[in-house]
């Protein structure tokens, strides 16, 4: 089964559901507004998997920490959902100075929302390999890995990349 749902589209934020995982692209700024929205997509996947949910996030290369705001509102629902959400898998295409930057804002969401829930990857493949634990499915199915590679490139495809993330390049 490789087709997903999708939930959001703009040109920062792409938020779409595949069996119980949540898959994100963030291509830009994202605002505390898109960061309710995630919220919401959680909230809305919980609905239909109540066993749990996980979460898959791309972050590209460039895009800049959120806002104070926006960090707030992704610890105000992590604390709500609590124990329903079972991991969320952040990707971290950006290396150096940023890559650092990155993993101790989510190292300070662990410690505020009093989890580990928040993982740090570099990469599309390490996020579907910390993910796939978490997946609902059946024990005949082979390729799980293979399909969730290819729901994650096909949400990444439709992406419209931010402008000012273009300008930044």
């Amino acid at each position: 089964m490789t087709e997903s749902t999708a939930f959001y589209s703009d040109e920062i934020l792409q938020v779409a559901f595949w069996r119980n995982v949540t898959i994100i692209d963030i291509s830009g700024d994202i605002s505390a507004d898109q960061m309710r929205i995630v919220g919401r997509a959680y909230r809305t996947l919980l609905m239909a998997h109540s066993g749990g949910v996980v979460g898959l996030c791309t972050i590209r290369a460039g895009v800049p920490v959120a806002s104070a705001d926006a960090r707030a509102e992704s610890v105000r629902f992590t604390k709500e959902l609590g124990n329903a959400v079972l991991a969320v898998v952040m990707v971290i295409e950006d290396s150096g100075i940023f890559s650092h930057v990155m993993r101790n804002v989510i190292r300070g969401i662990n410690v505020m929302t009093q989890s580990s829930k928040l993982v740090a990857v570099a990469t599309v493949d390490e996020g579907i390999k910390a993910v796939l634990p978490h997946v609902r499915c059946s024990r005949e199915e082979r390729d799980v890995s293979g399909d969730l590679r290819s729901v994650v490139t096909a949400i990444r495809t439709r992406a419209r990349p931010s402008q000012k993330l273009k300008q930044a390049r």
